[in-house]
This record gives C-alpha cells, structure tokens and sequence, in this order.
C-alpha cells in the first residue's frame, strides 16, 4: 500500500488489490467438494468491472457493467464464445453487482461453480443461471 496523490494511481491501486484477493478466492479450496471462495470472488470482479466501466465513461446511472459489452472485455469474451446482450447486462447489475454489494445475496437458483472452462456467464431464456467463476477472473485479469 502506498499513499497516493492522485484518484487515478488509488484507483489503480484498489484494482490491483481487488484482483489479488480475487485470485486467492479463485484459488482457494473450501470443503471436501473443492468449492471455491465464489460469493467474494464474484463481488470483487463484479466491481472491478463496474470500476473500469465508470473509469473508461462507459454506460451511466450507478453501475457500467456495460463495459462488458465494448472491448477489451466483449473481445475476452467472445474468445470464451459468449455475447452479452442488454438484458444480460441488466440481469447482471440487478442480482449480483448491486444484491451481491447491498444485501448479501444473489438471485436464488444460480449456481457459483469453480469450473474453469465453459463461458463465464451460464443463460437460459436470458435469465442468469450460472457464472463460472475462474473463467470470469480471467477475463476480468486479462481486460
């Protein structure tokens, strides 16, 4: 940790930790199923994301995870096979950035795996279903 003068380099600096506590979760084993630390996970790549969007201008309102829509990210992505759409994208802002940040919670009937193949974002009908929590670090590593 350093003090900074400027918001830029705090930032940058708040990034790179959120990231580094991310790939501990990512990492980590919990219980005899090899689970993985996914709630926290998903919460810090969920708004290093948000950052980045706010940073970069993109979107408007409380969120920009609308930055998973322009690259780096949608390029990462597509690479994964996947294409977010605008209902995605709100899906994603309503029941994990803000629920996961503001309450603790996630929309029941998701599931939070430690696979680490597949596309990040699992959907059905447009309606979140899973998100592969090491596959979505290394988009939001690599953007």
């Amino acid at each position: 940790m350093a003090q900074h003068q400027t918001l830029k380099g705090l930032g940058t600096e708040i990034m790179e930790d959120f990231l580094a506590a991310a790939k501990l979760c990512v990492e980590a084993r919990k219980g005899d199923d090899g689970s993985i630390l996914g709630y926290p996970a998903t919460l810090l790549l969920l708004s290093i994301t948000d950052a980045i969007g706010h940073g970069l201008d993109v979107g408007s309102g409380h969120t920009r995870l609308v930055v998973l829509k322009h690259p780096p990210f949608s390029e990462l992505l597509a690479k994964c096979g996947q294409e977010l759409n605008a209902k995605h994208i709100k899906n994603l802002t309503q029941w994990y950035r803000n629920a996961l940040a503001h309450s603790g919670l996630i929309a029941p009937g998701v599931a939070l795996t430690h696979e680490a193949d597949g596309l990040p974002f699992g959907f059905s009908c447009d309606e979140l279903t899973r998100i592969r929590v090491p596959v979505f670090y290394h988009v939001v590593k690599d953007a």
